[in-house]
């Protein structure tokens, strides 16, 4: 199943290098993308636009290759 990892750069509860480790367990298709300056769950107040459109575009992926 395709994963879509976003961890914020000043996150204390899931610390960058812990989301990284998590990532690299992961197994493929997998993303991972580090918001600059958001913490644990304010990922979009730091990158709105960004944010909707990487997780709008990983839903379409995800779901289009669902379908095949």
């Amino acid at each position: 199943m395709p994963k879509l990892i976003i961890a914020g750069s000043e996150d204390r509860h899931t610390t960058l290098e812990e989301s990284r480790a998590l990532w690299a367990a992961a197994a493929e298709p997998k993303q991972f993308w580090v918001v600059q300056g958001a913490s644990h769950t304010d990922m979009c107040s730091f990158a709105p636009d960004e944010y909707r459109d990487r997780v709008l575009a990983f839903f379409a992926a995800t779901l289009a290759s669902l379908s095949h």
